[in-house]
């Protein structure tokens, strides 16, 4: 008997590798990927910002990358060399491919596109202010400074703007910072020893004292004989009539089930008995309000009356506009014979 053969392939771990979340992908419209690429930015230094990347009005922007020739492409591409780098876009290579990078469809068309809305302040751009005011982690760094942005934000918040994005930027990098923060090695603090609490306080009114319960009356032991040589014995008696009562009827619908037919020839006839009623299913309240809203004299005609509507169970208010509408259709009278 062979031995099964043990399997020779390396066992394959996957390990996670951490991606920065605001920087692995192009989509940037209001520039934060870009920011979060810098290691460090000196925000008292006024070129930041001049040069800070704004989310603009579209209509400000230039056109689309399929929409441009590729001299265009090619002059953007020269004029935007050091922003792509930094960007990690390599631009060497014959510019004239048309498979390359000025092609239509490239990474770097892709790029263009995703920041093309981007600009800073001055001249003729005008801020997104409604892309600011509706992204949800904007109007919590608005939030932050006690500005609520979805009531709209204009050109007065442009300081405030600002001081969102450095919010913005400090608190990222404060996150991505800690990915891997060594483990604790300092010294642990001393175990906690709770103090009582010194304070002056005093109770504004009294408070009474708790009183407690005295026992319960008893006999001693010549009232008890005294007790039973008067004969007085009610308590017993009571409690042996309690005992022995039975319980009370609760309330008991009286609903006639026949109605009172006319004598023939000295014999009782139910002049409706064509119309049966065996296989009828209902509710007695339904029965009973059916019989309230035609008039009817008893529950027999009620039922009767549902029969004739074509009702087979009673038990809804639309039950009853179904019979309504069938009694006045028949103008009250129930039919002679068989249905």
């Amino acid at each position: 008997m062979s031995r099964p053969r043990r399997s020779t392939k390396p066992k394959v771990t996957a390990q996670t590798v951490y991606q920065p979340p605001l920087i692995s992908s192009t989509y940037d419209p209001d520039g934060l990927q870009e920011l979060l690429a810098q290691d460090e930015i000196d925000w008292d230094d006024q070129s930041v910002r001049d040069l800070l990347p704004l989310a603009m009005v579209a209509a400000d922007a230039g056109p689309l990358w399929a929409d441009m020739t590729g001299d265009d492409r090619s002059l953007w591409i020269k004029d935007n060399a050091d922003v792509l780098a930094q960007a990690g876009y390599d631009t060497g290579g014959p510019m004239h491919n048309i498979g390359g990078v000025i092609s239509a469809n490239s990474d770097i068309g892709e790029y263009y596109d995703q920041t093309r809305t981007q600009g800073t302040q001055g001249g003729d751009n005008e801020i997104n202010w409604d892309y600011y005011s509706k992204d949800p982690m904007w109007i919590t760094a608005f939030a932050n400074l006690g500005i609520d942005a979805t009531e709209g934000l204009t050109d007065d918040n442009t300081e405030d703007l600002f001081t969102a994005y450095q919010g913005i930027y400090e608190t990222n990098k404060a996150i991505m910072n800690d990915q891997y923060r060594m483990p604790w090695d300092a010294e642990l603090p001393g175990k906690w020893e709770p103090v009582e609490m010194e304070t002056d306080y005093e109770t504004p009114f009294d408070i009474p004292g708790i009183v407690q319960g005295l026992p319960g009356p008893s006999m001693s032991p010549s009232l008890q004989a005294l007790k039973a040589r008067s004969g007085s014995d009610m308590a017993g008696q009571f409690n042996t009539l309690q005992a022995n009562t039975p319980n009370q009827t609760g309330f008991v619908p009286k609903i006639p089930e026949t109605s009172a037919a006319p004598e023939v020839a000295g014999n009782t006839v139910n002049p409706y008995e064509h119309i049966d009623i065996s296989n009828l299913q209902f509710q007695d309240k339904y029965v009973m309000k059916t019989a309230g809203d035609l008039g009817l004299d008893n529950a027999d005609l009620a039922k009767r009356w549902t029969v004739v509507a074509g009702v087979g169970n009673l038990n809804s208010t639309s039950d009853i506009n179904t019979i309504k509408n069938k009694y006045e259709q028949l103008d009250g009278k129930l039919p002679k014979t068989s249905i």
